[in-house]
């Protein structure tokens, strides 16, 4: 018999990809490296692809199209005056509740086409997978 107090929580900080919503009192500042770059660019309706901390192609094609945006010299770099344009607002990371219901909707992944194709639904096959889902991440940076 299973008691109200032993449901299963766990937690996972992830970005928080939503455009903030400017409140008096909160303050923005200078992204700190490159993820927290990302995300800015993601809330700002820009997409650099999965948060993964990485400054590959997908970010450098976003940052020069953030800049374009902006007017500002189309440099693809974290330079100072992007810097000034695309600050971010805290917080950047929240806490995400894992509930028993997710957990129980994890699948084992399919080891061939067929198989996948008899399944009813595609699900996660790891909570990771889930996690960075929710947040347009990568699963290797979404626990902090």
């Amino acid at each position: 018999m299973k008691s109200a107090v032993s449901k299963l929580f766990f937690t996972i900080w992830i970005c928080l990809l939503c455009i903030p919503i400017p409140l008096l009192g909160q303050t923005f500042r200078l992204p700190a490296d490159t993820a927290e770059w990302q995300i800015a660019l993601a809330r700002n309706g820009f997409s650099p692809g999965s948060i993964d901390g990485v400054y590959g192609s997908q970010t450098r094609s976003a940052l020069i199209a953030y800049q374009t945006s902006k007017g500002l010299p189309k440099s693809g770099d974290f330079d100072s005056a992007t810097a000034q344009a695309l600050q971010i607002q805290d917080p950047v990371f929240t806490v995400l509740e894992v509930s028993q219901v997710e957990l129980d909707r994890l699948r084992p992944k399919p080891a061939s086409w067929q198989e996948l194709g008899q399944m009813d639904y595609m699900g996660y096959s790891a909570i990771l997978e889930w996690a960075a889902e929710q947040s347009q991440s990568h699963p290797a940076p979404t626990i902090r």
